[in-house]
């Protein structure tokens, strides 16, 4: 019986700003590294991270101190963006810095299957 292989990791920082704590989190569409997701077509970096940035469906992108809560970083990022909610049709996206958070089309973010900046996976 052949063993297992563990998942590809990446390196993401446990905070933003802290270079000496990294965490190994799974990366869930890495076989998508340098290519384009096959139903959105979102590019993936080379680490297999998607894009929203460079696929030009970002709308709002702002810097949050990371929380540890999806509620708390949502909240903090529509202060920074300086809204009262969410907009209906849209999703704060946590990109894999944790501090980032980018406001993208939320029918595109869910069918964008990817390991985001959340608790390393999305």
């Amino acid at each position: 019986m052949a063993e297992a292989k563990p998942p590809r990791t990446s390196p993401v920082h446990s905070k933003p700003g802290e270079g000496g704590s990294l965490a190994s989190t799974p990366i869930r569409n890495v076989h998508l590294a340098g290519k384009k997701h096959p139903v959105t077509g979102i590019p993936f970096d080379a680490e297999g991270y998607p894009d929203f940035r460079a696929a030009g469906v970002v709308r709002v992108e702002v810097q949050i101190a990371y929380t540890g809560s999806r509620a708390g970083d949502f909240a903090a990022a529509n202060r920074a963006a300086g809204l009262r909610e969410t907009p209906k049709g849209m999703t704060w996206h946590h990109h894999q810095d944790r501090a980032t958070m980018q406001l993208v089309p939320t029918h595109i973010h869910a069918r964008t299957g990817h390991t985001g900046g959340f608790s390393g996976g999305e």
